[in-house]
């Protein structure tokens, strides 16, 4: 019955699902920077808890990645600093025995 023209749809979903990633690796990259991965385990295995100030980090750069993906175009920066959440303004919210563990 009903077909979609090639072309323009097509490439409209690969962009659609090529940028989210690229946000989403970016996420991924600042909270690696962050060794988030460390303290998770941490508390997985051994029970420790994880910091509040990595915590509250985590969120936040989860709540930009989703923001961030909602965006139509996304911005040409959403590399920038701009966007994200700086790890040393978390150290500081909570304070420095945040950090310690």
């Amino acid at each position: 019955m009903f077909r979609a023209i090639a072309g323009g749809r097509q490439k409209e979903q690969e962009r659609v699902t090529e940028e989210p990633c690229k946000i989403l690796q970016e996420g991924h990259r600042r909270l690696r920077k962050a060794d988030i991965q460390r303290y998770e385990a941490r508390e997985r295995v051994a029970g420790i808890p994880m910091p509040l100030s990595l915590k509250h980090y985590k969120v936040q750069v989860e709540y930009v990645i989703a923001a961030l993906s909602k965006l139509d175009p996304l911005p040409p920066d959403y590399m920038s600093d701009g966007y994200w959440p700086s790890f040393e303004n978390a150290d500081r919210q909570f304070g420095r025995e945040g950090m310690k563990g």
